[in-house]
């Protein structure tokens, strides 16, 4: 959230800050023109630092100015809701926390604008003392769904004032939390990082698409960028992400190109996508009798459905077939074989064949880091 302070500078008095007694007299004057513009709106104007100018020329003694010079600091703001998210048709409220330790606190107000820049909405409320929450309260339906700006205004007893500018959507759903995020070693646990920000697109139900995690990869759900607030994980990887407060993470082995959807009621998730799995080969067929040797067969190429682990389906076979496992179609890398039929493969060259009287439409299993297979009907 940017903040910004009505304050005003003159680069005329700038090179009167090296010395330690000017520097102090110039920390003093730049704090107590925020008042003297403020009141006199005479910002843009150079009489006042011409004045200040000649103060500083004829005197370096801080006692020679009025004790209560440079007193008035702006006050300072923090907008606390909403977040990125707002529900207009329950409606929503908008808190600032203020404070202004002298002269203390007056108004604050708030100002909404539409996407084309249109102000909807203006409020203001009176404070009281040097500490105060401002609450606002936008009624149900008052905003329609769609983008918005806010700004934010904190006044003291004087006239001195702080801006706080945040965007938010407004939108048609329900959610407990206001932001939500996935924060994890995808992004090195990187705070503050806008591509990981969930968008509200149901009723308690937040999705981030096109996440990319490999498999070492660990994360968290949490409702701030910077894990200042709560966090939830899921180290059971059961589907049901717990309130964890700093525990384990989500470390379920996900590797691939996903969206990823949560819901902050029942704290259900889902990782859905195209997983990229890990292999020792490339590309893995069944070549045998069956399909005359391959001869760059397409229908007995294997497909990655697990890490390791290759599959084909629908392979039509006889108790006289025979075949092998091949990492190219057509017998120019790699092949293996189980003369002894005890369901492990051996890298066996040009030798013998898997020749274990299989028949039927079966499904072919084989594993490139264990050897292993099987032959299912």
């Amino acid at each position: 959230m940017f903040i910004k302070t009505s304050a005003f500078f003159d680069p005329g008095i700038e090179k009167f800050k090296n010395t330690n007694c000017m520097k102090q007299i110039y920390l003093r004057l730049t704090k107590q023109m925020i008042r003297l513009f403020s009141k006199s709106r005479l910002i843009g104007s150079r009489l006042p630092a011409v004045m200040v100018i000649s103060l500083v020329a004829v005197a370096c003694k801080i006692d020679d100015f009025p004790d209560d010079l440079g007193n008035n600091l702006a006050p300072t703001l923090a907008i606390i809701s909403p977040g990125d998210t707002a529900n207009v048709n329950e409606g929503f409220s908008v808190r600032l926390r203020t404070e202004d330790e002298t002269p203390g606190l007056s108004i604050a107000s708030i100002i909404l604008r539409d996407e084309s820049g249109f102000t909807v909405l203006s409020l203001t409320e009176t404070l009281i003392g040097v500490l105060d929450t401002a609450e606002f309260t936008i009624e149900p339906d008052q905003l329609s769904v769609g983008a918005y700006s806010l700004t934010a205004i904190v006044e003291d007893t004087e006239g001195v004032r702080t801006e706080a500018d945040t965007v938010f959507f407004g939108s048609p759903f329900k959610s407990v939390q206001s932001d939500m995020y996935i924060l994890g070693s995808l992004n090195g646990w990187a705070a503050n990082d806008p591509d990981l920000r969930m968008t509200l697109v149901g009723d308690y139900t937040w999705e981030i698409l096109d996440v990319s995690i490999s498999a070492a990869d660990e994360f968290k759900f949490v409702n701030t960028p910077d894990f200042s607030g709560t966090d939830w994980t899921d180290p059971e990887c059961d589907g049901i992400a717990d309130e964890e407060g700093g525990g384990a993470n989500i470390a379920c082995g996900f590797n691939g190109v996903f969206d990823i959807r949560y819901n902050d009621l029942t704290f259900e998730y889902a990782v859905a996508g195209e997983p990229v799995f890990l292999s020792n080969q490339a590309q893995m067929f069944v070549l045998g009798s069956m399909n005359g040797w391959g001869d760059n067969d397409p229908d007995q190429a294997m497909t990655l459905i697990a890490d390791h682990t290759w599959q084909v389906t629908g392979v039509i076979m006889t108790s006289d077939d025979q075949f092998k496992f091949a990492n190219t179609p057509n017998f120019q890398g790699t092949d293996w074989s189980d003369p002894d039929c005890d369901g492990v493969a051996d890298e066996e060259g040009a030798s013998d064949n898997i020749d274990c009287s299989f028949e039927g439409t079966v499904t072919i299993t084989f594993n490139d880091e264990t050897f292993e297979y099987s032959v299912a009907n």
